[in-house]
Protein backbone atom coordinates (compact mmCIF):
# COMPACT_ATOMS: atom_id res chain seq x y z
CA UNK A 1 0.00 0.00 0.00
CA UNK A 2 1.14 3.44 -0.42
CA UNK A 3 2.99 5.33 2.45
CA UNK A 4 0.86 8.54 2.27
CA UNK A 5 -0.46 9.52 5.66
CA UNK A 6 -3.82 11.12 5.96
CA UNK A 7 -2.46 12.54 9.31
CA UNK A 8 1.32 13.20 9.04
CA UNK A 9 2.92 13.16 12.54
CA UNK A 10 4.63 16.67 13.75
CA UNK A 11 6.60 17.63 16.64
CA UNK A 12 4.00 20.06 17.10
CA UNK A 13 1.47 17.44 18.48
CA UNK A 14 3.97 16.73 21.12
CA UNK A 15 2.87 17.43 24.67
CA UNK A 16 5.88 16.42 26.72
CA UNK A 17 4.26 13.67 28.43
CA UNK A 18 6.30 10.70 26.80
CA UNK A 19 3.45 8.10 27.53
CA UNK A 20 0.86 10.59 26.08
CA UNK A 21 2.69 11.28 22.82
CA UNK A 22 3.64 7.55 22.01
CA UNK A 23 -0.22 6.94 22.32
CA UNK A 24 -1.06 9.44 20.17
CA UNK A 25 1.47 8.15 17.68
CA UNK A 26 -0.15 5.10 17.89
CA UNK A 27 -3.99 6.65 17.23
CA UNK A 28 -2.00 8.47 14.51
CA UNK A 29 -0.98 5.24 13.08
CA UNK A 30 -3.90 3.52 13.27
CA UNK A 31 -6.00 6.11 11.90
CA UNK A 32 -3.48 5.91 8.91
CA UNK A 33 -3.84 2.42 8.72
CA UNK A 34 -7.49 2.67 8.30
CA UNK A 35 -7.55 5.39 5.91
CA UNK A 36 -5.18 3.29 3.56
CA UNK A 37 -7.19 0.17 3.68
CA UNK A 38 -10.35 2.56 3.03
CA UNK A 39 -8.49 3.79 -0.46
CA UNK A 40 -7.29 0.36 -1.13
CA UNK A 41 -11.17 -1.06 -0.94
CA UNK A 42 -10.25 -3.39 1.67
CA UNK A 43 -12.58 -6.33 2.25
CA UNK A 44 -15.08 -5.34 5.49
CA UNK A 45 -14.26 -7.59 7.78
CA UNK A 46 -10.84 -6.03 7.48
CA UNK A 47 -11.76 -2.82 7.86
CA UNK A 48 -14.02 -3.47 10.59
CA UNK A 49 -10.92 -4.91 12.57
CA UNK A 50 -9.14 -2.02 11.76
CA UNK A 51 -11.82 0.31 12.67
CA UNK A 52 -12.41 -1.83 16.33
CA UNK A 53 -8.71 -1.69 16.87
CA UNK A 54 -8.80 1.90 16.79
CA UNK A 55 -11.76 2.29 18.82
CA UNK A 56 -10.33 0.07 22.09
CA UNK A 57 -6.89 1.61 22.09
CA UNK A 58 -8.51 5.33 21.82
CA UNK A 59 -10.79 4.18 25.45
CA UNK A 60 -7.21 2.91 26.79
CA UNK A 61 -5.59 6.02 25.78
CA UNK A 62 -8.68 8.04 27.45
CA UNK A 63 -8.04 6.26 30.71
CA UNK A 64 -4.58 6.71 30.77
CA UNK A 65 -4.93 10.61 30.09
CA UNK A 66 -7.51 10.52 32.77
CA UNK A 67 -5.13 9.08 35.46
CA UNK A 68 -2.60 11.08 35.01
CA UNK A 69 -4.93 14.26 35.29
CA UNK A 70 -6.41 13.11 38.40
CA UNK A 71 -2.89 12.97 39.75
CA UNK A 72 -1.78 15.82 39.06
CA UNK A 73 -4.86 18.01 38.90
CA UNK A 74 -7.07 16.14 41.35
CA UNK A 75 -10.45 17.00 41.31
CA UNK A 76 -10.13 20.02 39.38
CA UNK A 77 -13.15 20.75 37.04
CA UNK A 78 -10.97 20.91 33.80
CA UNK A 79 -10.52 17.20 34.16
CA UNK A 80 -14.59 16.57 34.18
CA UNK A 81 -14.70 18.57 31.41
CA UNK A 82 -11.80 16.29 29.54
CA UNK A 83 -13.12 13.31 30.95
CA UNK A 84 -16.81 14.81 29.56
CA UNK A 85 -14.80 15.56 25.91
CA UNK A 86 -13.69 11.71 25.82
CA UNK A 87 -17.33 10.33 26.22
CA UNK A 88 -18.69 12.87 23.36
CA UNK A 89 -15.75 11.42 21.22
CA UNK A 90 -16.65 7.89 21.75
CA UNK A 91 -20.99 8.56 21.19
CA UNK A 92 -20.20 10.21 18.31
CA UNK A 93 -18.12 7.40 16.96
CA UNK A 94 -20.33 4.88 17.76
CA UNK A 95 -22.98 6.86 15.89
CA UNK A 96 -21.44 7.08 13.44
CA UNK A 97 -20.69 3.54 12.90
CA UNK A 98 -24.24 2.49 14.21
CA UNK A 99 -25.35 4.13 10.32
CA UNK A 100 -23.75 2.50 8.52
CA UNK A 101 -24.60 -0.45 6.20
CA UNK A 102 -23.14 -2.80 3.88
CA UNK A 103 -24.21 -0.62 0.87
CA UNK A 104 -23.00 2.75 2.25
CA UNK A 105 -19.81 1.50 4.75
CA UNK A 106 -17.48 3.22 2.79
CA UNK A 107 -19.25 6.32 2.81
CA UNK A 108 -19.71 6.12 6.36
CA UNK A 109 -15.72 5.18 7.01
CA UNK A 110 -14.65 8.24 4.61
CA UNK A 111 -17.17 9.89 7.53
CA UNK A 112 -15.59 8.30 10.06
CA UNK A 113 -11.77 9.26 9.38
CA UNK A 114 -12.55 12.55 8.48
CA UNK A 115 -14.30 12.99 11.91
CA UNK A 116 -11.39 11.46 13.34
CA UNK A 117 -9.04 13.63 11.95
CA UNK A 118 -10.11 17.09 13.28
CA UNK A 119 -10.90 15.27 16.37
CA UNK A 120 -7.56 14.29 17.16
CA UNK A 121 -5.85 17.52 15.80
CA UNK A 122 -8.21 19.89 18.04
CA UNK A 123 -8.05 17.52 20.78
CA UNK A 124 -4.28 17.28 21.05
CA UNK A 125 -3.45 20.87 20.13
CA UNK A 126 -6.16 22.36 22.27
CA UNK A 127 -6.94 20.01 25.15
CA UNK A 128 -4.05 17.67 25.71
CA UNK A 129 -1.22 20.12 25.13
CA UNK A 130 -2.70 22.27 27.81
CA UNK A 131 -3.53 19.84 30.65
CA UNK A 132 0.12 18.31 29.90
CA UNK A 133 1.63 21.67 30.41
CA UNK A 134 -0.40 22.29 33.68
CA UNK A 135 0.16 18.92 35.13
CA UNK A 136 4.16 19.35 34.03
CA UNK A 137 4.41 22.73 36.25
CA UNK A 138 2.15 20.90 38.88
CA UNK A 139 4.91 17.82 38.90
CA UNK A 140 7.45 20.42 39.57
CA UNK A 141 6.04 22.20 42.39
CA UNK A 142 3.88 25.23 40.91
CA UNK A 143 0.39 25.81 42.71
CA UNK A 144 -2.56 24.41 40.55
CA UNK A 145 -4.25 27.73 39.95
CA UNK A 146 -1.10 29.16 38.77
CA UNK A 147 -0.12 26.19 36.37
CA UNK A 148 -3.76 26.81 35.21
CA UNK A 149 -3.61 30.33 34.69
CA UNK A 150 0.15 29.90 32.81
CA UNK A 151 -1.38 27.20 30.33
CA UNK A 152 -4.28 29.73 29.72
CA UNK A 153 -2.82 32.54 28.56
CA UNK A 154 -2.18 31.67 25.06
CA UNK A 155 -1.10 34.90 22.83
CA UNK A 156 -3.27 35.71 19.82
CA UNK A 157 -0.59 34.66 17.23
CA UNK A 158 -0.45 30.89 19.28
CA UNK A 159 -4.65 30.83 18.66
CA UNK A 160 -4.21 31.73 15.32
CA UNK A 161 -1.68 29.37 14.64
CA UNK A 162 -3.83 26.64 16.11
CA UNK A 163 -6.80 27.31 14.15
CA UNK A 164 -4.65 27.56 10.71
CA UNK A 165 -3.26 23.93 11.80
CA UNK A 166 -6.90 22.61 12.33
CA UNK A 167 -7.81 24.59 9.01
CA UNK A 168 -4.61 22.40 7.40
CA UNK A 169 -5.35 18.94 8.59
CA UNK A 170 -9.18 19.04 7.93
CA UNK A 171 -8.04 20.30 4.07
CA UNK A 172 -5.33 17.73 3.70
CA UNK A 173 -7.41 14.73 5.31
CA UNK A 174 -10.02 14.92 2.50
CA UNK A 175 -7.46 15.99 -0.56
CA UNK A 176 -4.80 12.77 0.89
CA UNK A 177 -7.86 10.39 0.93
CA UNK A 178 -8.81 11.34 -2.28
CA UNK A 179 -4.94 11.30 -4.03
CA UNK A 180 -4.94 7.57 -2.24
CA UNK A 181 -7.38 6.54 -3.71
CA UNK A 182 -6.33 7.24 -6.86
CA UNK A 183 -3.37 6.43 -6.63
CA UNK A 184 -5.21 2.43 -5.42
CA UNK A 185 -7.60 2.95 -8.90
CA UNK A 186 -4.18 3.57 -10.62
CA UNK A 187 -2.55 0.72 -9.17
CA UNK A 188 -5.57 -2.27 -9.69
CA UNK A 189 -5.47 -1.06 -13.02
CA UNK A 190 -1.85 -1.72 -13.57
CA UNK A 191 -2.04 -5.12 -12.18
CA UNK A 192 -4.86 -6.13 -14.84
CA UNK A 193 -2.65 -4.78 -17.39
CA UNK A 194 -0.14 -6.81 -15.93
CA UNK A 195 -2.36 -9.88 -16.22
CA UNK A 196 -3.69 -9.21 -19.61
CA UNK A 197 -0.17 -8.89 -20.85
CA UNK A 198 0.51 -12.51 -19.39
CA UNK A 199 -2.22 -14.11 -20.61
CA UNK A 200 -1.09 -12.19 -23.94
CA UNK A 201 1.26 -13.60 -24.01
CA UNK A 202 0.94 -17.31 -23.26
CA UNK A 203 -2.11 -17.84 -24.50
CA UNK A 204 -2.58 -20.73 -27.23
CA UNK A 205 -5.46 -18.65 -29.02
CA UNK A 206 -3.79 -16.34 -31.90
CA UNK A 207 -4.80 -12.57 -30.61
CA UNK A 208 -3.85 -9.61 -32.38
CA UNK A 209 -4.23 -5.78 -31.78
CA UNK A 210 -5.26 -3.12 -34.00
CA UNK A 211 -5.97 0.64 -34.43
CA UNK A 212 -8.76 2.30 -35.59
CA UNK A 213 -7.70 2.15 -38.86
CA UNK A 214 -7.37 -1.52 -38.15
CA UNK A 215 -3.30 -1.26 -38.49
CA UNK A 216 -1.60 -4.34 -36.45
CA UNK A 217 -0.17 -2.71 -33.49
CA UNK A 218 0.16 -5.94 -31.06
CA UNK A 219 0.17 -9.55 -31.83
CA UNK A 220 1.17 -13.02 -29.37
CA UNK A 221 3.49 -15.38 -30.45
CA UNK A 222 0.47 -17.89 -31.26
CA UNK A 223 -0.57 -15.18 -33.86
CA UNK A 224 3.23 -15.22 -35.26
CA UNK A 225 2.98 -18.90 -35.37
CA UNK A 226 -0.56 -18.99 -37.04
CA UNK A 227 0.65 -16.47 -39.66
CA UNK A 228 4.21 -17.65 -39.97
CA UNK A 229 5.00 -14.18 -39.88
CA UNK A 230 7.34 -12.37 -37.41
CA UNK A 231 6.12 -9.62 -34.76
CA UNK A 232 8.46 -7.37 -36.79
CA UNK A 233 6.72 -7.95 -40.28
CA UNK A 234 3.37 -7.68 -38.97
CA UNK A 235 3.30 -4.76 -36.55
CA UNK A 236 1.85 -1.35 -38.77
CA UNK A 237 0.58 -3.61 -41.32
CA UNK A 238 -3.40 -3.78 -42.34
CA UNK A 239 -5.04 -6.57 -41.08
CA UNK A 240 -6.66 -7.72 -44.47
CA UNK A 241 -3.38 -7.69 -45.81
CA UNK A 242 -1.56 -10.22 -44.22
CA UNK A 243 -0.97 -13.63 -45.70
CA UNK A 244 -1.42 -16.42 -43.14
CA UNK A 245 -0.76 -19.76 -43.33
CA UNK A 246 -3.68 -20.76 -42.17
CA UNK A 247 -5.30 -24.84 -43.32
CA UNK A 248 -9.16 -23.45 -42.75
CA UNK A 249 -9.88 -21.15 -45.55
CA UNK A 250 -13.05 -19.95 -43.85
CA UNK A 251 -11.29 -19.11 -40.38
CA UNK A 252 -8.68 -17.59 -42.21
CA UNK A 253 -11.20 -15.26 -44.09
CA UNK A 254 -12.29 -14.14 -40.19
CA UNK A 255 -9.07 -12.01 -39.96
CA UNK A 256 -10.18 -9.94 -42.55
CA UNK A 257 -13.29 -9.33 -40.88
CA UNK A 258 -13.87 -5.79 -39.09
CA UNK A 259 -12.92 -6.29 -35.33
CA UNK A 260 -14.70 -6.05 -32.42
CA UNK A 261 -13.80 -2.97 -30.23
CA UNK A 262 -12.79 -4.06 -26.72
CA UNK A 263 -11.66 -1.75 -23.69
CA UNK A 264 -8.41 -3.07 -22.36
CA UNK A 265 -7.14 -0.34 -20.07
CA UNK A 266 -6.02 3.52 -20.71
CA UNK A 267 -3.05 2.56 -22.99
CA UNK A 268 -4.60 1.19 -26.07
CA UNK A 269 -8.21 2.63 -25.40
CA UNK A 270 -10.40 2.69 -28.37
CA UNK A 271 -7.94 -0.31 -30.24
CA UNK A 272 -9.88 -4.02 -31.16
CA UNK A 273 -8.85 -7.31 -30.37
CA UNK A 274 -8.98 -10.37 -33.07
CA UNK A 275 -8.79 -13.81 -31.57
CA UNK A 276 -9.88 -17.15 -33.12
CA UNK A 277 -8.66 -20.77 -33.02
CA UNK A 278 -6.51 -20.90 -35.91
CA UNK A 279 -4.10 -23.63 -37.14
CA UNK A 280 -1.07 -23.25 -38.62
CA UNK A 281 -0.05 -25.60 -42.23
CA UNK A 282 1.38 -28.10 -41.62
Amino acid sequence: MTQTEIFPWNPGFETGLPVIDAQHRQLVELLNRLAAHLAYRSAIPELEAIFDQLTQYAAFHFQTEESIWAQYLDSDDSVALHKLSHQHFVTELLALKHDRTDANFEKILERIVSFLTRWLAFHILDSDKRMAQIALAVGQGVPLETAKRSAEDLTDAQQVLIKTILRMYENLSSRTLQLMKEVAERQRAETKLRLFAKVFENTLEAICITDPERRIIDVNVAFCQATKNSSAELLGKPLDRIKSGFTDTQLAATIAKPCRLADIGPEKSGTAIQTANWSPNG
